[in-house]
């Protein structure tokens, strides 16, 4: 499996969004693309036994640690705080963009792990 950390400047303005992608070292026959979206107090590292268990059956494995988790954090910013949801939101989709951009013909399935506020918000991004 190989395991890509990507930095990209997120929807908050002052945080670096942290994205990882994991995708089988063989992809010759992907079978589509799986986006983690984890909880309150969570970061993508805690993923990686679930993304080798997919990557090893053709799929990409990818989310990114959301505002003030894991590796998406500023200097000055406050553990686990986050100032608007809707940032948090339009990460998810920024995330979805940049790796569908590199595997652009494969169906994506989503994983939440997220509490039901950003859950509902999630629709209105398409």
């Amino acid at each position: 499996m190989e395991r890509t950390f990507v930095a990209i400047p997120s929807n908050d303005k002052d945080t670096t969004m942290h994205l990882e992608i994991y995708a089988p070292e063989y992809k010759g026959n992907l079978k589509g693309l799986i986006q983690i979206c984890h909880g309150m107090t969570e970061y993508m590292g805690r993923y990686v036994k679930f993304a080798k268990y997919f990557t090893s059956r053709g799929y990409i494995v990818f989310g990114n640690d959301i505002i003030s988790h894991g590796h998406s954090t500023t200097p000055g910013s406050s553990c686990l705080y986050i100032d608007d949801w809707n940032d948090t939101v339009k990460d998810m989709v920024s995330a979805r963009e940049y790796v569908v951009r590199k595997y652009p013909d494969l169906p994506i399935y989503y994983i939440f792990l997220i509490d039901a506020f950003t859950e509902h918000h999630i629709p209105l991004y398409p």
